[in-house]
This record gives structure tokens, sequence and C-alpha cells, in this order.
């Protein structure tokens, strides 16, 4: 395993920011733009940028690569790919997934959360969330694509809620950002 503060891109937040959050969710292939909001990773104007660029084709991890890039500079960014989570069509690898979560939260500090994408098989789209680590030690997802003025974001906590989550969503792999970048 390699030191939490090295080629980790890692977001600290407070409760008090969650609370406050308003997802930008306009339709249903904005989450990775949604979850980039959530971070507050990019400026609004390029956050704004995005959301009218993508309309209905979303972003996919080269676009999201290139933005970083673009306003980073001399920063690197890459996505760290998962094994395959299932065995075949119908068969998830249970144990592979809780072992794939366990080294995410031994690399994430605590209070602080990663940009985490998932795959699904073709022609199905991925889907962007946030992943990190509360102050007690817990694995927790946000879903921040959801309608503001109607609910709330969607949040699992704990490694069985996130595989529950994984499992009914149908994903089959995870990527996840890795940068240089450590924000305090």
């Amino acid at each position: 395993m390699t030191n939490n503060k090295t080629y980790k891109f890692q977001k600290r937040l407070s409760q008090e920011y969650i609370t406050k959050f308003s997802s930008p969710h306009k339709n249903n292939t904005d989450c990775a733009i949604c979850a980039i909001n959530f971070l507050h990773i990019l400026p609004k104007e390029l956050v704004r940028d995005m959301l009218e660029n993508v309309k209905y084709k979303g972003v996919i991890e080269a676009d999201m690569l290139k933005y970083f890039t673009q306003f980073y500079n001399n920063k690197s960014f890459n996505f760290e790919k998962s094994q395959p989570f299932k065995r075949n069509p119908i068969s998830y690898r249970i144990d592979y997934i809780f072992n794939y979560l366990t080294y995410v939260k031994e690399n994430i500090l605590p209070g602080y959360v990663r940009l985490l994408g998932f795959h699904r098989s073709p022609p199905k789209r991925g889907h962007f969330v946030i992943i990190g680590k509360d102050m007690k030690d817990s694995l927790i997802l946000f879903n921040t694509q959801y309608d503001s003025d109607t609910c709330e974001m969607e949040t699992k906590i704990g490694i069985s809620d996130i595989i529950e989550y994984i499992v009914k969503e149908d994903f089959t792999s995870a990527i996840l950002l890795k940068s240089n970048i450590l924000d305090n």
C-alpha cells in the first residue's frame, strides 16, 4: 500500500458542507459533474461549462482527466481500475468486492473523500459517486446525483451497504481517481 498523502486526490469535508450541498443534477447523464461539484475541485464556471457541453452523452474518464489537467496544469491524474466484480454475467465476486472496498478504505484519511466511478456492461452507462471515510473510520458512499428540490442525497455507510448498492446497480468494476494533490 502507498502512503495516504501520496498520489491520492482526497478532499476534506465537514458535516456542514455535506448538509448544505445542493446537486446541480439536470439529467441522468450528469453524475460525474454532480460528483465533481460535490468535491469542489474545479471552478464553478468550468463545472457549468461541463454541464452545458455534455448534455445527454455524459462524461467519460478521458474527459474528466482533460478537465483536471487543464485546471491543475502540472499535476498528474489517472484512474486506478479494479478487477472485474463479476465472475460471469450473473455471479458477483463478493469476496473481491469486499477486499477492494477495504483497500479503498485503507487509502482514505478519516474525514476525506475521493471520486469513484463504476462501470456497467454495455450498453448501460457507468456512474460516478463519492467515497470516503467518516471520523469513526466507516466507509461512506455519497450518490451526489439527485434532484435537490425533491429528494436528499443517497448515502451508503459501511462496506456491506456499499456492496449491496454495487449489486443492486449491476456495476461490473470501479475506477478510483488518483493524483498527487491532497486538499488540507
